[in-house]
């Protein structure tokens, strides 16, 4: 920034989010800690301005040009109480406040993780320990509440933790979901896309709470502390049978990123061969149900389609 740009912005008392909103969902504006009465705030098509005062949401402010004024921010008004002198007897003109800009654009491909597992209980795998990573497409439906939930522990949130922080709730819910409906393991590892259609069925508005929307949910990988690491590989090496793979497995948690999916070219002895530490899986033996043509787990006994009972 050049010496003149520097000595506007520093008598500038308007507010502009300048940050490029096509990469952050939520933007916390440091420049600015104050809010001039009577100067103005420009909301750019496409987001929202969440105004924090003393760690609590106040207002939501829509895309527009406003000036700063009690029609405005209301609440921010009332809360500051405006209208009162101050301690020197005159007139409150700036109030201190956090300004978070919100996109509510759609972010597709938008990267999810978690921290918290899901524990399954298998036949032939015994107690299962997993983490799942995938992407989903999500949007902010209440920008607000979103802001309320991501600094309801400390009362501020850095722009650079809200979509690793919104990725982990995503990821933990899910692993909730396949927990709670007992979801065995063999289906995730063997029939991923069925999984993947269930979740996002069951899943639609389970993400209301935090004020976003979630659809178009794939499963990507699923990460196995090493304890369990071994029947993994065993279950891989006796399944040798495999359909076009879509999961990946991670024999280490918190790994830099996900192995890519190969193609059907390779061959079975490759797919099961360790790589830095990691696996590609082999797909279990299907049977297709005769009623709907729907591939199955060898396993199963109804079909997951359409609860069609093999003989």
């Amino acid at each position: 920034m050049g010496l003149f740009s520097s000595i506007k912005e520093l008598f500038n008392k308007n507010i502009e989010c300048d940050a490029d909103m096509n990469s952050h969902m939520v933007f916390l504006l440091k420049r600015k800690k104050f809010m001039y009465l009577n100067k103005n705030i420009i909301v750019r098509d496409g987001t929202q301005c969440v105004v924090v005062y003393k760690s609590r949401v106040a207002d939501v402010i829509l895309p527009g040009k406003y000036k700063i004024t009690e029609q405005t921010i209301p609440e921010t008004y009332r809360r500051a109480k405006v209208e009162k002198l101050n301690k020197h007897g005159a007139k409150i003109k700036r109030i201190r406040v956090d300004l978070y800009f919100v996109s509510t654009q759609e972010f597709k491909d938008f990267e999810f993780d978690s921290d918290e597992p899901f524990f399954l209980k298998s036949k032939e795998l015994g107690r299962i320990k997993g983490y799942m990573k995938g992407s989903c497409t999500t949007k902010v439906i209440d920008a607000g509440l979103l802001v309320k939930c991501l600094i309801n522990d400390t009362g501020k949130e850095k722009t650079e933790d809200v979509h690793t922080d919104v990725g982990l709730w995503i990821g933990n819910k899910i692993n909730k979901k396949i927990e709670k409906d007992k979801i065995s393991i063999e289906n995730i590892l063997n029939n991923n896309d069925y999984i993947a259609k269930l979740l996002n069925t069951d899943l639609e508005d389970a993400y209301d709470y935090i004020g976003i929307f979630v659809k178009n949910i794939k499963l990507k990988a699923i990460d196995f502390p090493k304890r369990y690491q071994k029947k993994i590989n065993e279950y891989i090496v006796h399944h040798k049978t495999s359909i076009k793979p879509s999961v990946v497995l991670s024999s280490l948690r918190g790994s830099e990123s996900a192995v890519p999916v190969q193609n059907n070219n390779i061959s079975s002895a490759q797919n099961s061969t360790m790589q830095n530490g990691r696996f590609m899986p082999n797909i279990a033996t299907f049977k297709v149900c005769p009623k709907c043509g729907f591939k199955n787990h060898v396993g199963n006994r109804v079909c997951n389609n359409c609860s069609n009972r093999f003989d």
